[in-house]
């Protein structure tokens, strides 16, 4: 075994680097997450929401 690495084999920066990867990809997700709920918002709003009020409104 080399110095700096433990029995599983990782050098002490190993770790450091997960975390920051890790870090990056919970933020690309966040970011994508909040995306897809823009558009599915969108969506919704604009073909269910509007057409049912209108419906509701212009239908008396």
């Amino acid at each position: 075994m080399k110095r700096g690495e433990k029995e599983t084999g990782m050098t002490s920066e190993e770790p450091a680097r997960r975390r920051r990867g890790l870090a990056k990809l919970g933020k690309r997700s966040l970011f994508l997450w909040i995306a897809y709920q823009t558009i599915k918002g969108t969506l919704t709003t604009v073909f269910i929401w509007v057409p049912l009020i209108s419906w509701y409104l212009f239908s008396r």
